[in-house]
């Protein structure tokens, strides 16, 4: 009897040993699923990719989404927070980004953001997508103005694409900062042309305006 009592008390604490073990992975799983660190380690994707008006872009993820340079930013520093940052995604990585498909593993880089993330540079750029673009064709952010600054798509050479896509390409151009060149006003001069002793009739010289971009 006193055997048999002892094997029953052993079973009960094995089965309570188990429990709590279950338990304890139970919590394990729940703090890695809540925690990003934890998760698998994600890695951003950097390659060069062609749309249509603007020639050899950068994209970054599996996606292949256009990103975009932020002329208000300063070199490693981005100045995108709060509501600009749900405009404009910054692009973040857990672990150093890769570069693919012509872009330069030398000119990507990283720096802090808040809450542990990091976001990908490229020769100096924090790299951002557009909530506008929704598949790898596009780059409808080219050239908007919003936030204090325009907004670019950048080359494989880290060069900001300033140039407006070409008409027909299907990227949206509605709020294109892209203005003509300043030029000098015409200006017109009248001189006096005597027909008669009596009778003067003016006769005007237009002087052609020149270009202010030289």
């Amino acid at each position: 009897m006193r055997h048999t009592f002892n094997k029953k008390i052993t079973l009960l604490s094995a089965v309570a040993v188990a429990a709590v073990a279950l338990g304890a992975v139970g919590v394990g799983i729940a703090t890695a699923t809540s925690n990003p660190r934890a998760t698998a380690r994600s890695q951003a994707m950097i390659g060069v990719k062609h749309v249509q008006g603007l020639g050899s872009v950068l994209y970054a993820g599996p996606k292949r989404l256009t990103v975009y340079a932020f002329a208000r930013d300063g070199r490693n520093r981005s100045t995108c927070t709060g509501a600009c940052a749900k405009v404009w995604p910054p692009v973040t990585t857990l672990v150093k980004a890769k570069a693919s498909s012509g872009a330069n593993a030398g000119d990507l880089g990283m720096i802090a953001r808040a809450g542990g993330m990091k976001q990908v540079t490229y020769k100096g750029h924090p790299l951002y997508f557009y909530v506008g673009d929704k598949t790898s064709a596009t780059a409808a952010g080219q050239g908007i103005d919003g936030f204090g600054a325009h907004w670019y798509v950048l080359a494989a050479s880290g060069r900001e694409i300033t140039t407006a896509p070409k008409s027909g390409s299907g990227t949206p151009t509605s709020t294109s900062p892209y203005t003509t060149p300043p030029t000098t006003p015409s200006t017109t001069t009248s001189s006096p042309t005597t027909t008669s002793p009596t009778t003067t009739t003016p006769s005007t010289t237009t002087t052609s305006p020149t270009s202010g971009w030289g």
